[in-house]
């Protein structure tokens, strides 16, 4: 049994039972005599996937509701006192029959009965149609049937053109054969499928021509013979015909086999050999068919031999006439006895955008006709008037024979065929041309799904809709709906309903395993080709605790929809783009950077096609123009949309392309600024970002080739240029100048039109007496391309500057050296100051290598050198060049090395210290607590997050989106140790001036530590959002456009202001009275070790930072790296091991632990801890004081004379 049967009647038992337990339903019961009538039902209306049903009400009856019953669905409807109209939802199986029953309701009053009505729905139509074998009586066709239940399938033809001699016939096991027919004939044919009387929809496989093999001739009797030529009669066979092909060989040469082909039954084979046998035979021709078998003719056919004292008798020959439905001929005739016949046959119907189709030309030559043989003859053709017989085209070929000097055939194929080829063809042999008309070429359709791509919750539903647009035929295409490749619609979760232009496929209740990828396609026939066109919907169904990327709209109104992370998405380019995007979703739930590449807008697609045509030779030349003004017009920095990495690239090759096919006549001064004006508008800084994709997106093109393009421009334009007309372009990002010069010394002066300064890019050089003068050079200046340019070589670094390029027409490559250097002075202030860099720094001479087999593609300084004395470049050989500028860096591996050790070291110290310090401080808490402790803390959480960051965080440059968050937070943390920094010395500067207590301002301190920091990192990054925030080698702030200044400036103004701080209370404490009592030794202990306190902790140490910028005080590098990573240490030993406050504490704790006694002491204690600076100013304070008290106790002597040895061996 049939999967199609079983599956039917599987439906029809579960609606059986369904029914039959549908009884048990409760409703209003009254009286029968006041029970309402059941309804009278009708149908009307069948679809594949609904069924309309007319309800009307009993007589004299006002129903309320009814109830309709089918299969295992109920639905109520609202009543009336006439007729009700309902049609199912579309949950109807196609071909299948539905029980319907109808039950009336009056106010809530059921009917006793229910009206009964059998209904069918509409079967699909057939999915393919298929001949198996053509005949001459016969025609065997294969059917797929359409998805779901069917009874027949049916099949109605009959002879073209006479619709009335229909006929028909059906059956059930997927093929059949038409039986009957006539050889030869044309016939419409329809097949459909049928069920219960009715026909399924009509779609392309009504109306299709088929036809029937003709018969063979019934006879060939050979009618005369001349020196060349041979005359046939030919009696056709039954049925129709189209004409007869005719092959023949000489019996001396069986190889050398000829076939011609007529439309009449009397044939004449010319260009023959005098005096020989020949062997013919002729098959029929019809409708693109030919009889299986061949008829020969009744004897051998004998040619005269040729007289040469008189013109020997002929036989009179009928002319065989070409066939006019497929070529309008020309003949040549040079005499009576010397004629050219032939054709061009192209296909009699339309063809399909894209297919590869044929044309045949092919002559018949008689010998006469070449008085001197001429073996390099060869067919001709011209399409449209072009001639492409030795063109190397891109999309046309020819394919010709001349193995037989008489009949020589040549094939015209264009694959694929374009819409654009609907042009006259002629193809021509020795002066003689024939003609045929343009081919009739369908436009593809374009196919589009909605939505693209869609996330939907365990059980929703996704309705699929499918459209096509732009195509001339719909009767010739059908829909094909896959999941996931499997085409069985059983997979679909739902049945496609389609019409001529749309076809829709709702999913309903959609599970995990319905994720995937969805696929319309499309299939367009004629009656020889088949193309398919796709386009695919890809549908997440997500359970609830999967892990998406958010719903967002990108920066060009795309809109990316929720979608599992780890998946690359593919979205159609927008409105006026062609081609598809991608974009990423991360694992970390984040969304990846918009590949554009394959997105180019249709504009710039096609000129592409264009200047494709011109390179061919099918387009005229004078186009190129026009196609110049179009890409400027999409380049220009006035077009709203900004160009796509897609565009730039597909731009870059559309002017390669171009400067291949300009010649010497369309080498204008026009031409050349509408090129570069093309050139500047891609080079604007609005699309370096876009060219930074490009290189990494793109495979095949970068900004370089642009460099490469332009060069060659030169060279062709610098051809035809005088003297006197030099050519220069100005604009601002580009410069060209091309010049012809009668010396041999090269000098070009080269400014942007947007530079406003005096300083000129110059470059010279001196061809020596090598050079016979009368040089032609073209001179570019590249303002932008260098920041532009991607740089594969690790080995040379730095900030590029301008580029100049320079190259000699018809003179000498970048690989031949020069007779002399040539000179190139840069604007290196400029380059300085763009780049904030101050100093000593490194000058590299460096040029573009474009070839790969001297080195990486990339900056190389071979043959090139830094002039000192000069100011200048000197390079040995010619193409473009700039210098690398960067700041000077420690040179010596063994310093490297040994200072990152160090780094290391103490940022792993100053974090453990900082960590002990925070445990001791929480421990101790109620014994130290005070503003004091809390800034201390807080400067410990910044130094160990800081820190923490510096270590594993620095060298992640391979994602861009990690280190800017890590550049962000380091830019964060450091700014807060610095402030925490200040708001300590404030504190300090406030204890030690202000001799009464005064209230706290710890919450301001906090703000400035904490809230100034994010206040500069926010506006720095609101800034910089476009990118630029952190270098290209480290996740810190990069020195571009002055990024490190945000953080700079600020520690420079704290450095400055703890210095002051440092000043006033050193001050404060050596005029103390408590100082001034001491020594002048124990004054200046005291005060250095005042000064190695404040200095680490204020952060002052980074001035060692600002005196080691250079190499040759490298011990001041040492000094900023042990300094400054050992901050974290240097708080753990002045504000824990050496601090006062904290022994005092830990005193008092053990103390505790120990008696109980001591409690009251302790509580005396606490009230007077405090940081050491604190101490020392409260200690001053008491010893100055000469105020009388009363005796101590002896216990409180003691504490006091404690008190007083960790006073004086306090650092300060």
């Amino acid at each position: 049994m049939s999967e199609r049967k079983l599956r039917s009647e599987v439906t029809v038992v579960l609606c059986v039972i369904y029914l039959l337990g549908c009884n048990g339903e409760n409703y209003v019961t009254k009286d029968m005599a006041h029970l309402p009538d059941p309804p009278e039902v009708e149908i009307i209306g069948q679809t594949t996937n609904t069924i309309t049903i007319n309800i009307t009400a009993p007589p004299l009856q006002t129903i309320t509701k009814y109830q309709v019953r089918y299969c295992k669905f109920s639905y109520f409807i609202k009543g009336s006192s006439s007729s009700t109209i309902y049609t199912t939802p579309s949950n109807i199986v196609p071909g299948s029959a539905y029980r319907f029953y109808v039950a009336s309701f009056v106010d809530g009053v059921k009917s006793a009965n229910e009206t009964n009505v059998t209904a069918y729905s509409v079967p699909f139509p057939p999915t393919r149609v298929k001949v198996v074998n053509q005949r001459t009586t016969e025609i065997s066709l294969s059917v797929r049937p359409g998805a779901w239940n069917y009874e027949y399938f049916c099949v109605e033809f009959f002879k073209i053109p006479y619709p009335e001699l229909m006929k028909n016939k059906c059956g059930k096991n997927g093929s059949m054969s038409l039986t009957g027919l006539l050889p030869g004939t044309l016939y419409n044919v329809s097949v459909f499928m049928r069920t219960h009387l009715l026909r399924s929809s009509k779609l392309r496989f009504d109306g299709m021509k088929i036809a029937t093999v003709p018969s063979s001739p019934l006879n060939v009797k050979i009618s005369g013979c001349t020196s060349s030529s041979i005359n046939l009669t030919v009696t056709p066979g039954t049925g129709s015909y189209d004409g007869f092909k005719v092959t023949y060989f000489n019996t001396r040469d069986h190889e050398n086999i000829a076939q011609m082909t007529y439309i009449t039954t009397d044939i004449s084979i010319a260009a023959l050999d005098p005096g020989s046998e020949y062997n013919v035979s002729v098959i029929t021709i019809a409708n693109d068919l030919q009889s299986t078998e061949s008829v020969y003719a009744d004897h051998l056919a004998v040619t005269h031999k040729r007289s040469r004292s008189a013109i020997e008798e002929t036989t009179p020959v009928n002319e065989a006439l070409l066939d006019t439905s497929t070529s309008i001929g020309n003949v040549d005739i040079q005499d009576d006895m010397c004629k050219i016949s032939g054709y061009i046959r192209k296909p009699d119907h339309w063809v399909i955008e894209g297919s590869t189709v044929r044309i045949l030309a092919i002559f018949s030559i008689h010998v006469e006709c070449i008085a001197t043989p001429q073996p390099s003859a060869e067919i001709q053709w011209y399409f449209g008037e072009f001639d492409v017989t030795k063109k190397n085209l891109s999309r046309i070929h020819i394919q010709s024979n001349y193995s037989q000097v008489e009949i020589p055939w040549s094939y015209l194929i264009f694959d694929p065929v374009s819409i654009s080829d609907d042009r006259p063809l002629r193809a021509c042999y020795l002066k003689t041309c024939f003609n045929t008309s343009a081919i009739h070429i369908h436009r593809l359709p374009e196919v589009r799904i909605n939505p693209v791509v869609l996330s939907v919750e365990d059980g929703g539903k996704v309705t699929l809709t499918c459209t096509i647009t732009r195509y001339e035929d719909e009767n010739d295409i059908e829909f094909i709906w896959t999941f996931n490749g499997f085409t069985n619609e059983s997979t679909l979760s739902g049945v496609p309903v389609t019409t001529n232009e749309t076809s829709v496929l709702q999913l309903v209740d959609l599970t995990l395993h319905n994720s995937g990828n969805y696929v319309c396609s499309v299939m367009v026939y004629n009656i020889k080709d088949t193309i398919s066109l796709t386009s695919t919907s890809t549908i997440y169904v997500l359970s609830k605790d999967v892990k998406t990327c958010p719903n967002i709209t990108d920066e060009r109104g795309l809109e990316w929809p929720l979608t599992p992370v780890g998946t690359q998405l593919t979205l159609p380019c927008p409105n006026t783009f062609t081609g598809n995007v991608t974009r990423d979703c991360m694992q970390d739930g984040l969304w990846g950077k918009v590949n554009y590449i394959n997105c180019v807008r249709t504009q710039i697609n096609n000129a592409l096609e264009q200047v494709i045509g011109i390179k061919d030779g099918l387009i005229h030349a004078d186009e190129i123009h026009n196609v110049l003004q179009s890409i400027a017009e999409v380049t220009s920095a006035t077009n709203e949309t900004r160009l796509t990495s897609g565009d730039l690239s597909k731009t870059s090759l559309v002017l390669s392309e171009l400067v291949d096919v300009i010649d010497d006549s369309q080498t204008s001064p026009n031409l050349t600024k509408n090129f570069v004006d093309i050139v500047d508008n891609m080079l604007s800084p609005v699309n370096r970002d876009t060219w930074i994709d490009v290189t990494k997106q793109s495979t095949s093109t970068d900004v370089s080739d642009i460099m490469d393009t332009v060069e060659k421009l030169g060279n062709i334009v610098g051809k035809n240029l005088s003297v006197a007309s030099p050519i220069v372009v100005e604009r601002s990002n580009i410069v060209v100048e091309i010049k012809r010069i009668q010396d041999n010394d090269i000098h070009s002066n080269l400014n942007t039109s947007t530079n406003d300064s005096y300083f000129q890019n110059q470059i010279a050089l001196n061809l020596g007496s090598g050079t016979t003068g009368d040089v032609t050079y073209t001179a570019v200046l590249y303002s932008t391309i260098g920041k532009i340019l991607p740089n594969n070589t690790n080995v040379l670094t730095g900030y590029p500057s301008e580029v100049l390029g320079l190259s000699i027409v018809h003179g000498y490559s970048s690989s031949r050296h020069l007779p002399s250097n040539i000179s190139l002075t840069f604007d290196i202030e400029k380059l300085r100051s763009e780049n904030n860099l101050t100093g000593n720094v490194n000058i590299k001479c460096v040029f573009w290598n474009f070839n790969k087999a001297a080195g990486p593609i990339g900056w190389s300084d071979i043959g090139c050198s830094w002039s000192s004395q000069r100011n200048a470049c000197l390079c040995n050989h010619l193409t473009n060049f700039a210098v690398l500028m960067s700041p000077i860096q420690i040179s010596n591996e063994i310093d490297i090395a040994r200072l990152r050790i160090i780094t290391l070291a103490g940022c792993s110290l100053s974090i453990l210290s900082t960590a002990i310090t925070m445990v001791v401080y929480a421990l101790l808490w109620r014994y130290i607590k005070n503003d004091r402790s809390v800034l201390v803390l807080n400067m410990c959480v910044a130094v160990t997050a800081g820190y923490a960051l510096f270590l594993g965080g620095l060298d992640r440059t391979d994602d861009n989106v990690l280190c800017t968050v890590v550049a962000a937070l380091l830019h964060f943390f450091f700014l807060a140790i610095f402030c925490l920094m200040l708001a300590d010395g404030i504190q300090l500067l406030r204890r030690t001036t202000v001799v009464m207590n005064v209230k706290s301002i710890l919450k301001w301190l906090l703000l400035i530590g904490w809230g100034l920091p994010a206040i500069i990192v926010g506006i720095t990054i609101g800034i910089k959002h476009d990118g630029g925030y952190h270098s290209k080698t480290y996740c810190w702030l990069t020195l571009t456009d002055g990024v490190l200044y945000s953080f700079v400036g600020p520690v420079l103004v704290i450095i400055l202001v703890n210095v002051a701080v440092m000043i006033l209370v050193l001050k404060a404490l050596l005029t103390s009275q408590f100082i001034m009592t001491k020594s002048q030794k124990q004054k200046v202990v005291s005060a250095v070790r005042s000064v190695c306190v404040l200095l680490p902790v204020l952060g002052i140490t980074w001035f060692f930072g600002i005196l080691s910028i250079n190499d040759d005080l490298i011990v001041f590098q040492y000094l900023f790296a042990a300094t400054n990573s050992l901050q974290g240490f240097f708080i753990f030993l002045f504000h824990c091991v050496l601090s006062v406050p904290v022994r005092r504490a830990i005193e008092q704790k053990y103390r505790k632990s120990v008696s109980k006694s001591y409690q009251s002491q302790g509580t005396l204690t606490t009230r007077s801890s405090r940081n050491s600076t604190d101490n020392i100013i409260d200690e001053s304070r008491q010893r100055g004081k000469k105020t009388s008290s009363p005796q101590p106790s002896q216990h409180t002597t003691k504490f006091l004379h404690l008190n007083q040895q960790y006073t004086i061996n306090s650092p300060l």
